[in-house]
C-alpha cells in the first residue's frame, strides 16, 4: 500500500506542475488560497507554515468524547506500533493517550494517563514529557530541535527496565487508517494501461484508494487527486508558493507514508488458480518500472549534481522554455530506421524529462532527500536485490543503461568483495538469441573482459579463483603450495587433466607463470566437455589484472 501512495503522491506531484511549467494548474490555484514564499527567508516561512496551530476546534468534533476536554493541544505521534496523543488539561498538566496503529482518535484509547510533566532542555526547545502509571513510567522525548532524523521517541520502562524503546513520527490526527483489508480491494481492481506513468491510471488508482479509506463515502464532483490525498492523510500536500510559483510541497507526507503504508511483501492480497498473490507479486507487477525509473533519475542528477542542474534549469524556467531544454537536456532520443538517411533524430519529451523536472524543483525547495529516503525505504522493502545491485553499480560509476544483464551479477559480486573492478568488455551471440537475430547456424558464445586496478599477484590468484568457483579453484595449486615455491622466477606450472574426467570435463588443463619478481603474473585454464567448452584467463601487467572468460556450446 505504501508503493501504492509513493506512486500517487510523485505523480500527483509532477502532474500538477509539469504539465504546463510556466504557468499555474488548477491544483496550484486551488480554493484554499495561495501563500507566497518569500526566497530571502524561505526556511523560516515554511518552519512557520509547520508550526501553525492545529485547528482544535475540528479536533474537538473528532476525537473520542472523554478527550475532549483539553485546553490546548500538543503533540500527536506514532511508533511502529502506537499512536500517541498528549494535550494540556486547564489546570496545567498533561495528559497521555494512545492507540494502536490500526485505530484513529475517534476511538477509544487503550490507555489513558494524567499528571503529567514536561521538562525542557536549554533553549533549543527539545522537551520531555513524563507519565507515571504503577510501576510503569512513560517518557516521551519531542525532538524539536532535529539532532537526529526522528521526530521523537517513546520510551516505557518497568520498575527502571525498558519495554518500550520506539522512534517516533509526527503525525496528523485528521488522518485516516489504512487497514490491511484496504489492500486486496486496491490492488485487485487496479489494472495500469503504462507501468511507468498514466495520468488516467494515476487517477483510477486515487479513487479506488480513496473510496477503500473512507468506506464508499464520494465527495462532490471534481475532487482532485491532491485533495483526495490530503483526506487520506490528514496532511496539508501543499504549503504554499515560491517566488517563481512553483508549489511547495509537504515532506511530511512522505513521512506519513513511510510509517502507515508499510505491508508485509508476503501478505496474501487473494488466490488466483490455486496461486497466492502477495503485495510484493503485485509490487513487482505493476509498480516496480516506475519505482526504479524514479530512482534512476535520482541517481542520474545526483551524479550530474544538483546543484548545477537545477541552476539551469531555473534560468531556462525564468526565460520561459522549461520544456524545450527539459526536452532537450534529459529527453529520450528518437532514431528512424536505419535505413532511412533522411530521418533526423531528435528528442522527445517524456516522463524522463518530466522527473527531472520534478526532482529539479523538489531540489530547489530542500525536499529532493525527503523523497529519495522514501524511495529507498519503498525498494530496500519490495525490491532490496535491484536496489543494492544498481546502487552498487552507480556507486562505483558503472553506467547502469548500458552494462548488459550477462554480466551484472559478476560485476556486483566483484564490488562487494571490494576487488578494484574498473571496467569490462561483453560479446556474445546471447545478446542476438534474446533480440530475435541469431542466425542458428551460428554457435552460441559468450566472450568476457574484465578489469582491475590495484592488482598484485596475490589478489589476480583471488580474483581467478574467486571466479572460478570451488569446482575450479579446489585443483589449482595454491601460492602456498610446494609445487608453486619451488617454481623458478620468470617460469610456468602446466598441469593436464586436473579436474575429473567426466561428462563436464573430457579434456581439461592450466598453466599457472611466474614474472621475474616471484610475483603470480598469469593463470590460464581451460576445459572441454559434452556439449562446448570454456577457458577462463587471468594476466597482470604492474598493478593492473585482465580476467578473460570465453565459452562456447556446441
Amino acid at each position: 500500500m505504501k508503493e501504492i501512495l509513493l506512486f500517487l503522491a510523485i505523480l500527483s506531484f509532477f502532474s500538477c506542475s509539469t504539465s504546463s511549467e510556466q504557468i499555474l494548474s488548477s491544483n496550484e490555484t486551488s480554493d484554499k488560497g495561495i501563500v507566497k514564499i518569500d526566497s530571502t527567508s524561505f526556511e523560516e516561512e515554511i518552519q512557520n507554515i509547520f508550526n501553525q496551530t492545529l485547528d482544535e476546534d475540528k479536533l474537538r468534533d473528532l476525537i473520542w468524547e472523554d478527550l475532549n476536554d483539553f485546553k490546548s493541544h500538543k503533540v500527536y505521534i506514532q511508533t511502529k506500533k502506537f499512536k500517541v496523543l498528549i494535550d494540556q488539561l486547564h489546570n496545567g498538566s498533561y495528559r497521555y493517550a494512545s492507540w494502536p496503529k490500526s485505530k484513529t482518535i475517534s476511538d477509544e484509547p487503550d490507555l489513558i494517563l494524567r499528571d503529567g510533566t514536561v521538562d525542557f532542555q536549554g533553549s533549543s526547545g527539545n522537551h520531555l514529557y513524563t507519565f507515571k502509571n504503577s510501576n510503569y513510567t512513560y517518557t516521551c522525548f519531542i525532538n524539536v530541535l532535529g539532532k537526529t532524523d526522528n521526530d521523537a521517541f517513546l520510551k516505557v520502562t518497568e520498575n527502571e527496565k525498558v519495554i518500550v524503546d520506539h522512534e517516533a513520527t509526527f503525525i496528523s490526527p485528521f488522518s485516516k487508517v489504512i487497514d490491511d483489508s484496504v489492500m486486496p480491494i486496491v490492488l485487485n481492481n487496479y489494472q495500469p494501461s503504462n507501468n511507468l506513468y498514466n495520468h488516467y491510471d494515476a487517477q483510477d488508482l486515487g479513487e479506488l484508494l480513496y473510496r477503500s479509506v473512507t468506506d464508499g463515502q464520494m465527495r462532490p464532483e471534481g475532487i482532485s487527486l491532491n485533495e483526495k490525498l490530503e483526506i487520506i492523510s490528514g496532511i496539508d500536500l501543499e504549503l504554499g508558493l515560491d517566488e517563481d510559483l512553483i508549489t511547495y510541497y509537504n515532506p511530511d507526507l512522505f513521512k506519513w507514508v513511510m510509517l502507515n503504508l508499510t505491508p508485509d511483501p508476503n501478505l496474501s492480497i487473494g488466490n488466483y488458480n490455486g496461486i497466492i498473490q502477495t503485495v510484493g507479486k503485485t509490487y513487482y507487477q505493476k509498480f516496480s518500472q516506475f519505482t526504479r525509473k524514479l530512482m534512476f533519475i535520482y541517481w542520474d542528477l545526483e551524479k550530474k549534481g544538483f546543484e548545477e542542474e537545477a541552476k539551469k534549469y531555473k534560468k531556462a524556467y525564468t526565460e520561459g522554455n522549461v520544456v524545450e531544454y527539459l526536452t532537450n537536456e534529459y529527453g529520450t532520443s528518437w532514431i528512424g530506421p536505419e535505413d532511412d538517411v533522411h530521418v533526423m533524430p531528435y528528442k522527445y519529451f517524456d516522463i524522463d524529462a518530466e522527473l527531472s523536472g520534478f526532482f529539479l524543483r523538489r531540489y530547489m525547495h530542500g525536499t529532493h532527500d525527503d523523497i529519495y529516503d522514501l524511495l529507498e525505504f519503498v525498494l530496500k522493502k519490495y525490491d532490496k536485490y535491484w536496489f543494492e545491485t544498481y546502487g552498487l553499480l552507480i556507486k562505483n560509476d558503472f553506467d547502469y543503461n548500458e552494462i548488459s544483464p550477462y554480466v551484472v551479477d559478476d560485476v556486483v559480486s566483484f564490488l562487494k568483495t571490494d576487488f578494484k573492478l574498473v571496467d569490462y568488455k561483453y560479446s556474445g551471440t546471447i545478446d542476438k538469441d534474446n533480440e530475435g537475430d541469431l542466425d542458428y547456424d551460428e554457435d552460441l558464445f559468450e566472450e568476457i573482459e574484465y578489469y582491475f586496478d590495484e592488482c598484485d599477484g596475490d589478489i589476480a590468484f583471488e580474483i581467478f579463483s574467486f571466479y572460478a568457483e570451488d569446482h575450479v579453484s579446489k585443483y589449482i595449486p595454491t601460492l602456498s603450495s610446494n609445487d608453486w615455491k619451488a617454481l623458478k622466477n620468470g617460469s610456468s606450472i602446466h598441469i593436464e587433466n586436473l579436474l575429473p574426467t567426466g561428462e563436464s570435463s573430457w579434456y581439461s588443463n592450466l598453466t599457472m607463470a611466474k614474472d621475474s619478481s616471484g610475483d603470480l603474473s598469469s593463470i590460464h585454464f581451460n576445459n572441454r566437455g559434452m556439449g562446448g567448452g570454456y577457458e577462463m584467463s587471468i594476466s597482470r601487467t604492474d598493478k593492473n589484472c585482465t580476467l578473460y572468460y570465453y565459452s562456447l556450446a556446441d
